[in-house]
């Protein structure tokens, strides 16, 4: 069902331009021009820079037979953790190759060629043949910017090698780091194995800005347990829009975790520009802390600035917070539900009608079933059965249209057609539709509309209902639909 109307979110991250970066470059012999281009002493306390006149601008070969690479980096998610100097090698003898870290490892393993044309990926990916015969190193910097090298040779006598200052955060050494820890960790290398707490969330929060309307997404401690805290606020108005709170069990956290890494989010929000806004719409941000200490934070301020991958990403989050929140929404956060606002009672309709449309609901019919043919003959048992069936849409009805539903047997004879496990019947879609004039019905009653699917055919439900403001907040009053045929 849409239920964007009062549930939107929005992540902050950006891609950052700048893939190369100041490629590193290793010659002959490490940390010394190459002469076929000039002779002159390295500047003390300054830059010195040569291009090997004989290093090709492109490289037509794919066949790699020998490689070696050698930088600092940060470690695999920006931080201080697994920060060092690395000295890859991949060598080749009696058509076996072997590939090597001499420094931060010191482990050498046999691979398959195939690695060779995953090294090969990423060199394309990231465009290094750009820094083909480049030396540049300047003297003095700290060594985390230091020079950093490669050098690869093909089967065709081709040759791609840089020796140059870089930067510890460039996205091709984490790309090489990645490949190379994750065949060292197949190969039982323990300490290339990632640590389960660099992807276990401890919290999160996510804001941003619509117009004057301001958004929150994140982890709230609420009566002792850690919930999902959904808060919508007018700038202007300072006035509560909506505030929902849900439930994490079921693997929230976990999942969350899964789609960060899908997304890349960990270089898409670090990577992120801070820009004076044009206008409070232009506000997103993302912080997000791991167990281990690893951070994702992100912040962005200007909309006009953002890529293409970033609307891709932030599509892909909403569905997924918003179909969560559809799903465990938590009874005791049915006071949030009490909107301020026109749309307090629009709100509450669509939360109710996905409680009472979603065919045997959290297997709601199969368990009356049960109860009531364990009360045969117990009046007070039957009784129970019948409270506790309609224990879901309870909180949402007024006292006299849950009494006309229990004795009419309305959601009995829905769930009666389609809540049977078996057959498969889920909603496919549903609709209040706006008054053309942006106002309530003058009768106060909401026409809906409903779509059932089993994936093979659909059928519709058409109807209407009422809300009503009571001393307890908003309640639906009247409810009225008809079944389609079989």
């Amino acid at each position: 069902m849409k239920y964007r109307k009062y549930m939107v979110l929005v992540l902050s991250a950006v891609l950052s331009a700048g893939v190369l970066a100041g490629c590193t470059a290793k010659p002959e012999e490490p940390g010394k021009p190459e002469e076929s281009e000039s002779s002159e002493e390295p500047i003390t306390g300054g830059n010195t820079r040569y291009v090997d006149s004989d290093a090709p601008s492109s490289i037509e070969s794919k066949e790699i037979t020998s490689f070696s690479a050698s930088f600092y980096m940060d470690g695999p998610f920006f931080s201080d953790v697994g920060n060092g100097y690395f000295d890859y090698s991949i060598t080749a003898e009696d058509g076996k190759y072997t590939l090597s870290e001499d420094r931060y490892y010191d482990y050498s393993t046999e691979i398959d060629a195939e690695v060779l044309q995953e090294v090969q990926e990423i060199i394309d990916k990231y465009g290094l043949v750009k820094g083909n015969g480049l030396y540049d190193v300047t003297d003095g910097i700290d060594p985390a910017y230091g020079p950093a090298s490669l050098d690869v040779y093909y089967a065709s006598g081709e040759r791609l090698h840089f020796y140059a200052d870089s930067s510890p955060e460039e996205e091709w050494k984490q790309a090489f780091r990645k490949l190379f820890d994750r065949i060292f960790a197949e190969s039982g290398l323990e300490a290339a194995l990632p640590d389960p707490d660099d992807y276990t969330i401890d919290h999160f929060s996510l804001e941003y800005n619509d117009g004057p309307e301001h958004y929150e997404y994140a982890t709230i401690i609420c009566a002792d347990k850690v919930r999902l805290m959904y808060l919508a606020w007018d700038e202007e108005k300072q006035e509560t829009i909506a505030e929902l709170y849900a439930g994490m069990e079921g693997g929230f956290l976990e999942q969350f975790s899964d789609l960060i890494e899908e997304l890349g989010l960990q270089e898409l929000a670090n990577r992120a520009s801070y820009r004076e806004a044009h206008g409070l719409d232009d506000y997103l941000e993302i912080h997000v802390d791991y167990v281990s200490g690893r951070q994702i934070y992100g912040e962005y301020r200007n909309e006009d600035a953002r890529p293409q991958k970033w609307e891709e990403v932030k599509e892909r989050v909403l569905d997924f917070f918003d179909t969560w929140i559809k799903e465990h929404l938590e009874a005791d956060s049915y006071e949030a539900l009490q909107l301020l606002g026109p749309d307090a009672d629009r709100n509450l309709a669509y939360v109710f009608l996905e409680e009472f449309f979603t065919p045997g609901k959290d297997g709601r019919y199969e368990t009356f079933l049960e109860q009531l043919e364990h009360a045969a003959g117990d009046e007070e048992a039957g009784t129970a059965a019948v409270e506790n069936y309609h224990s879901g849409i309870r909180r949402f009805l007024t006292e006299d249209l849950l009494q006309k539903i229990e004795l009419n047997r309305t959601l009995a004879r829905f769930d009666s057609l389609y809540g049977n496990t078996e057959d498969g019947w889920e909603i496919s879609y549903g609709e209040i539709p706006e008054p053309d004039d942006g106002a309530g019905p003058a009768d106060g009653l909401y026409p809906f509309h409903i779509e059932l699917t089993d994936g093979t055919e659909t059928r519709e439900i058409n109807g209407e209902l009422k809300c009503r403001e009571t001393e307890d907040g908003w309640k639906i009053s009247e409810l009225r639909f008809d079944l389609p045929e079989e």
